[in-house]
């Protein structure tokens, strides 16, 4: 049986953005190799997107012996909707209602947990960060609520913006306010982990 390793969090950082770089790679330098339209650019790069993204985290997933819950989410509705963008040409539009669904589906999945009193992140995180399961519970409600800011401006952005501008706002930009917004739910939690750690080493 292969040995549970964890990945360094830098490390599956750059392996969950190495197939987000290259869409945009290929979104936005394909004029330069041909790809003068749009959807051309879209289909191209969602193609090349998409096992990337399956690789990535079928790596993690082995290195780790332990299932990344909220990417495999993530990757399934990704596969989803990017073979309906594949599929009709290149559309733009199935990628970004994709933003939209993942960021509702992370609310919903939260918002439910919260009201049934169950510390779900305390699964996800419980191994690094020690904290009451009231603690969890405001940290879950603090990211269903940055997952609805998060749809709601995905749904702005493809409305007001076009699809090249779309990308980079909702793939770096929506991405970026994901992370700020999880680290201010969790900040609570490495704080109360880090006390209890020193009173531990104050007790032993």
């Amino acid at each position: 049986m292969t040995q549970q390793t964890p990945l360094p969090q830098g490390q599956k950082s750059l392996l969950e953005f190495t197939p987000i770089a290259v869409f945009l790679v290929v979104l936005y330098g394909g004029r330069f190799f041909g790809l003068t339209e749009t959807e051309d650019r879209f289909l191209w790069a969602t193609t090349l997107m998409l096992p990337l993204a399956v690789l990535a985290l079928a790596y993690i997933w082995f290195r780790e012996r332990e299932t990344p819950w909220i990417l495999l989410v993530s990757t399934i509705l990704l596969v989803g909707f990017g073979s309906l963008t594949i599929g009709t040409g290149g559309d733009p539009f199935w990628l970004k209602v994709k933003l939209t669904a993942v960021s509702l589906i992370y609310a919903t999945g939260l918002g439910i947990t919260w009201l049934m009193g169950f510390p779900v992140l305390k699964k996800l995180f419980g191994k690094t960060m020690q904290a009451e399961d009231s603690a969890w519970l405001r940290a879950a409600l603090v990211m269903a609520l940055g997952s609805l800011l998060s749809a709601g401006a995905n749904e702005l952005f493809w409305i007001w913006l076009s699809p090249e501008a779309w990308a980079l706002a909702g793939k770096l930009g929506l991405g970026a306010f994901n992370v700020v917004f999880t680290m201010i739910a969790l900040f609570p939690l490495i704080q109360e982990t880090a006390r209890n750690a020193e009173n531990s080493g104050e007790n032993s």
